[in-house]
């Protein structure tokens, strides 16, 4: 069996959005102070599954990218489809860079998420960089840049009937409250634990205060020098980074969210299909949809904004999820058996399968130039076997 040894783990740069791609425009590269182990990952052998694939597919072994195996806590819970951590451990919220993740850790409660204090976990030196937060304070979710995070939270008492948008200053271990989301009236759930994207961009916060079908949402933008909040939108919600500017949906004729417009108020793009997650890279939009059914439960896929050709399908009904992007890829989870992991490089149009890791469920995170799989192994029972990795991995053209 021929191996290939990777080039070692590399250093940081800008932060993207974990969910929807988030941008910040200027960074310094941190120094990595010593190297992971390299990685050695074979040649491909055929998975079965039952994905088709559109565009060019390769073992990410021949990728030439930059990859190497980090340690991370065995007590960091990915979240999986259809599963949440459990109490007590450490839940990754993002990669920050080439050395450093940021997590939730976890206390005894009854609501979700169980996460009262955020922190920064280098993996390189084992250690805990810094803390940002304590209290009775329940954190989901969170973006982030090399100088701030931003985060919705609640407390115990609050959980489900409302919440506030915590801006967290990394520099100073400050936090300060931002915006109190709408009072639910407790039917709606999750309310207080924002559904929509929060984007970090040009020294602003953007974000909606949607909760919930009940209310009419309206993008704000906080400036995060001044401590001003202005009106960005009335009727608009999921702002996103695109074509280096604000974007967001706006409701058409029938007053349904499907027209996104540009902040600068130029062309509007209509979407005529129904989506799930949408992200922005390399200058392009790539949405999760369904594609009808086929005979057993549907088939769902990945797609440039309004193509008709997906970039790669997922049938039998199998769960297609988090969506997410940094500068150069998109990845997304399934809950299809023995289906490797595989990134998405938008500039070179190719598809990268994990191929070593057929068997596993996993997670992603994406951000800024730099992205972290977790992937915890399974039998052929879809049983987990204990053993897990965490691979780091970087174009070499971003370092």
């Amino acid at each position: 069996m021929v191996t290939h040894r990777l080039a070692p783990v590399f250093a940081a740069l800008l932060i993207c959005a974990a969910a929807v791609s988030c941008t910040t425009r200027d960074g310094e590269q941190p120094i990595i102070e010593r190297q992971p182990a390299l990685v050695e990952i074979s040649e491909p052998t055929q998975p079965e599954h039952n994905a088709v694939y559109n565009i060019a597919v390769k073992n990410i072994a021949d990728s030439g990218f930059l990859i190497a195996e980090v340690d991370i806590p065995k007590n960091a819970e990915p979240i999986f489809i259809g599963e949440y951590p459990m109490d007590n451990n450490i839940c990754i919220y993002t990669v920050l860079d080439g050395s450093r993740v940021l997590v939730g850790r976890g206390i005894e409660c009854d609501v979700w998420p169980p996460y009262n204090e955020m922190a920064v976990y280098n993996f390189i030196t084992g250690e805990y960089e810094e803390t940002l937060n304590g209290g009775d304070l329940h954190i989901w979710p969170v973006y982030a840049d090399e100088k701030y995070c931003v985060a919705s939270t609640s407390t115990e008492s609050m959980a489900y009937t409302s919440g506030t948008l915590i801006l967290f200053d990394r520099s100073n271990h400050t936090n300060k409250i931002i915006f109190e989301y709408p009072t639910g009236d407790g039917s709606i759930p999750y309310t207080g634990y924002h559904p929509n994207n929060i984007v970090i961009w040009d020294g602003q916060i953007y974000f909606d205060d949607f909760v919930g079908e009940e209310n009419h949402p309206i993008l704000y933008a906080y400036n995060i020098e001044s401590g001003a909040l202005r009106v960005v939108h009335e009727y608009a919600m999921n702002p996103i980074v695109y074509k280096d500017e604000i974007w967001f949906f706006v409701p058409d004729e029938n007053g349904g969210f499907t027209l996104l417009q540009s902040e600068s108020g130029g062309e509007q793009l209509k979407n005529r299909h129904p989506i799930g997650g949408l992200v922005s890279v390399q200058n392009k939009l790539f949405t999760t949809r369904g594609m009808g059914t086929d005979a057993i439960l549907g088939t769902s896929g990945i797609f440039e904004w309004d193509s008709n050709i997906a970039v790669a399908e997922f049938r039998r009904g199998n769960v297609l999820a988090g969506l997410q992007a940094n500068h150069d890829f998109i990845a997304w989870q399934t809950s299809m058996p023995h289906q490797p992991p595989c990134v998405y490089d938008a500039a070179d149009d190719t598809l990268y399968e994990f191929t070593d890791y057929a068997r596993c469920e996993y997670a992603f995170y994406l951000n800024g130039y730099a992205g972290l799989i977790h992937m915890v192994e399974t039998d052929g029972n879809n049983a987990r076997t204990g053993n897990e990795t965490y691979l780091l991995f970087q174009k070499e053209s971003s370092w």
